[in-house]
């Protein structure tokens, strides 16, 4: 596979999990919200806190993908 194809894809695949997830946590924030478990405030910190930590979480796993691609690009060198 093309380097550049890669690259595309494994930022998309990135975004896609960003995505998936905070339609996720606003949907148990919601549904918290409802079981009066929470209060509206404390759920949209919530959904907030979980997206964020999902952001770091892929923006350290994209940092292991990008160091294991460019020791592959050495190697082919």
């Amino acid at each position: 596979m093309d380097v550049s194809k890669w690259l595309r894809k494994s930022a998309l695949i990135g975004l896609g999990i960003v995505s998936v997830t905070k339609s996720k946590a606003e949907k148990l924030a919601k549904e918290l919200i409802k079981q009066g478990k929470v209060s509206e405030k404390e759920g949209r910190k919530l959904a907030q806190q979980i997206v964020k930590e999902t952001r770091k979480q892929s923006a350290r796993v994209q940092k292991v993908v990008d160091k294991e691609l460019k020791k592959a690009l050495k190697k082919r060198r």
